[in-house]
């Protein structure tokens, strides 16, 4: 039972871990993950703080969105962070919108 207890609280420290650093490559502050994830932003800077999270299971995978998306950036441009910024906030005409706006919901 502890070792599942451990097993769990490694998950959610990993967790954090990664979508605190997605966010700072995509340069997402606190407010707007608390708004893209669904959660109160003292959540979040909580979970900063101690760095762990705790999220229902619709949360993870918002999270993981976002995981996802700043990886797949990063691989694309080779890690410009410069280029990842000017991407996420501006328009682009494929999506229809800008993407740092279009994440902030499911449809987007």
């Amino acid at each position: 039972m502890k070792e599942s207890m451990n097993h769990q609280n490694n998950k959610r420290k990993i967790l954090a871990k990664a979508m605190f650093n997605a966010c700072e490559i995509i340069d997402i502050k606190e407010e707007k993950i608390a708004k893209i994830i669904g959660i109160k932003s003292e959540v979040i800077s909580q979970s900063k703080e101690k760095s762990i999270i705790e999220l229902t299971s619709a949360e993870t995978e918002l999270a993981l969105l976002l995981i996802r998306i700043a990886t797949t950036l990063s691989q694309l441009t080779n890690g410009d962070v410069d280029w990842i910024n000017h991407f996420m906030h501006s328009h682009n005409n494929a999506t229809g919108g800008t993407p740092i706006k279009q994440i902030e919901n499911r449809d987007g």
